[in-house]
């Protein structure tokens, strides 16, 4: 009785050599058998399906068995054995490695020898698909086949169910891990119970944390660069940030990072220097050209044209003109802006506002803060809207910015635009705040240029269709304003009260601490979130902003436990941050949309959104995009902020930058 064909698989192990006719993507082949076929004719085999190149200083070599051992196949009595001879079966897995061989000294007949083997081999690798795979129908009838074990047919038929579930029992242990390792704690029922208490303002803030990411937005009595967690966007991870170069070693390795910064890598120090060159370039280039529009006036160069299209004119504006001016001194082209000109009274409401803002125990050591900004230069730069309008209308009565302002409002005093800036050291102007802090008890004497700016910019968002106190008389101030207590007030503003949530969620205050860069652990920080609770009724974030450093320091101190006041200033202020969203939904009855506009305008705190409590309408026309809230209800909305401001005095201390 003839014995039946039956298969084995082939498995690619071990390194493969980089060689572009291996055929490495696919390592895994069954193949059927004769159990006749030689060992020659199956070495041919895995050179065939693998791709390795005869005579090219590579061989294959064959490991059968468990453990697998590698069959000797160095002479032709070995290659001329039967496979089942050598003790393959079927079901076998079969483990193929490609080596490379090593070099020795030819002689003539080595080199003749190994030629014919060569040829050979490409000889019978050219009949290997007619030996290597094996069907029933195209084995020999002639020769005797002893039929095959019933354990091995078995073991042959089930040969793929058993390759599938040891495949999905592998997939199943790597699942179990993963699921394992992921596992994490679930909230408890009453964490969850107490989270679903938070008022509706609460809850639309926890999905807009932007506030806390304010360039410029805190100002502190000291003057001083706010802590770091103030800074940062609230997270609960308390990983600090890590520097530039952190994992340099010396001053080569910081020098060569630096110097390999300028080829134009996508390096992290290449980027942030790049970065940072761009800005410094774009700031320079704008600090150029209000130069040059200062120096364009100097030499009476710039010239004024009618914009052909109709532009609207209103009480304060009389439209738009293209100002062009020489790019420097040679004359060498042009640059055109077009301004809307200001009308000459509301020039001077602009210029009074800037020009009042005065402080002359500026711990900057400005002594004129605003009136700064009325310099040509800085006008220029800061404000080229009242800059172009000053000399649209004195251009003809005047040779320069200062003899215009002169005329414009002739009573006050100018000689402050012929003197130099008086500047402070570093130090001098730390002895300047000390000193004011003794005789000024919770009183902020903070004014630098930043209020200058400010006041030069809130004026000019009132512009247009303003009614401006120059401009209506007392009497019709007082029916307009008899008119809004009578009409146009909704009665409901003075009975609302900025309230503070009294729900606890000792989350929230572990999550101030943990903003405070201060390496704590999860117990730490539920025994201080404990004590709070407990002995200061802290039960939230809301509280938290309204505590004291020193009423916190103290009980902490009791229960033996130290901690800096920088880090409870950064553990208040982090608090700070997260309710000031919070209180702004409050302030306008948790209206997302109005707040994203606000945030667009510099106007999302309640100290920005109190300058507008005058011309609620002009908040309305300034907007980048529609708002879907009444006259009235924005006029609301402002005396709310107010009232917040008296509320909670550390609210005064945030206001959005403006540069």
């Amino acid at each position: 009785m003839e014995q039946e064909p039956f298969k084995i698989r082939l498995s690619l192990k071990g390194q493969v050599p980089n060689v572009k006719s291996i055929k490495s993507a696919k390592p895994n082949h069954v193949v059927t058998i004769a159990p006749q076929m030689s060992m020659g004719e199956l070495l041919e085999t895995a050179y065939e399906l693998f791709g390795v190149p005869v005579g090219k200083n590579y061989q294959v070599e064959i490991y059968a068995g468990f453990p697998p051992k590698a069959l000797d196949l160095s002479d032709a009595g070995s290659k001329a054995s039967l496979v089942s001879a050598n003790g393959i079966r079927g079901g076998d897995a079969i483990v193929v490695r490609i080596e490379k061989i090593t070099k020795t000294k030819k002689t003539g007949n080595g080199s003749n020898g190994q030629a014919t083997s060569s040829r050979g081999n490409k000889r019978s690798l050219s009949q290997v698909s007619s030996t290597a795979v094996v069907s029933s129908s195209s084995t020999s009838s002639s020769s005797p086949l002893r039929p095959q074990r019933a354990s091995a047919k078995a073991a042959s038929d089930s040969f793929k169910d058993v390759i599938k579930a040891q495949d999905k029992m592998m997939k199943e242990t790597n699942q179990k891990k993963k699921s394992s390792n992921s596992a994490k704690s679930e909230p408890t029922t009453a964490q969850i119970a107490a989270r679903k208490k938070a008022a509706e303002a609460r809850v639309a803030a926890a999905n807009s944390r932007k506030l806390a990411a304010l360039p410029g937005g805190r100002t502190l009595t000291d003057d001083g660069p706010p802590p770091a967690a103030a800074t940062s966007p609230p997270q609960r991870s308390r990983k600090s940030a890590k520097s530039l170069f952190s994992g340099l070693g010396s001053e080569d390795d910081i020098s060569f990072a630096l110097i390999s910064s300028l080829d134009g890598g996508n390096g992290k120090v290449s980027k942030v220097l790049r970065s940072s060159m761009r800005k410094t370039v774009e700031k320079s280039y704008e600090t150029s050209k209000a130069v040059v529009r200062n120096t364009a006036i100097t030499s009476r160069k710039a010239e004024f044209v009618k914009c052909t299209s109709k532009t609207e004119q209103t009480m304060n504006s009389m439209g738009t003109v293209t100002v062009k001016y020489p790019k420097s001194l040679e004359g060498i082209g042009f640059y055109e802006e077009q301004v809307h000109i200001i009308t000459p009274i509301m020039l001077k409401a602009v210029v009074k506002a800037v020009y009042d803002d005065h402080n002359e125990d500026d711990p900057e050591g400005e002594s004129a803060s605003g009136r700064e900004m009325l310099k040509p230069q800085n006008m220029a730069l800061l404000s080229p809207r009242v800059f172009w309008s000053l000399w649209y209308h004195y251009q003809d009565k005047c040779s320069s910015i200062e003899e215009a302002l002169a005329l414009l409002l002739p009573d006050l005093n100018w000689s402050f635009l012929h003197q130099r800036s008086r500047r402070l050291t570093e130090k001098a102007k730390e002895n300047l705040r000390q000193e004011q802090a003794k005789t000024e008890d919770n009183e902020s004497s903070t004014h630098n240029a930043n209020v200058g700016i400010a006041a030069i910019q809130e004026v000019e968002r009132a512009m247009e269709n303003m009614h401006d106190d120059i401009v209506i008389s007392a009497r019709e101030r007082a029916a307009q304003a008899a008119l809004n207590r009578f009409d146009g007030v909704d009665n409901s503003v003075d009975s609302w009260e900025l309230c503070t949530p009294s729900d606890e969620d000792i989350d929230e205050i572990k999550e101030c601490l943990a903003d405070s860069n201060e390496k704590f652990t999860d117990d730490d920080m539920t025994k201080v979130a404990d004590i709070m609770i407990k002995e200061l009724t802290i039960r939230n974030w809301r509280e938290l902003a309204n505590a004291k450093v020193v009423s916190i320091s103290n009980c902490l101190a009791s229960h033996n436990i130290a901690m800096s006041d920088e880090v409870l200033e950064a553990v208040i202020t982090s608090a700070q941050l997260k309710s000031l969203d919070e209180i702004m939904l409050e302030i306008i009855d948790s209206n997302q949309d109005l707040y994203e506009i606000l945030h667009a305008m510099n106007s999302a705190t309640p100290h920005d959104l109190s300058l507008w409590s005058d011309v609620p309408l002009l908040l309305m026309e300034e907007a980048p995009s529609k708002i879907n809230v009444s006259e009235s209800d924005l006029k609301k909305y402002c005396t709310r902020a107010l009232k917040a401001l008296k509320s909670l005095e550390w609210l005064e201390l945030y206001k959005t930058g403006i540069l």
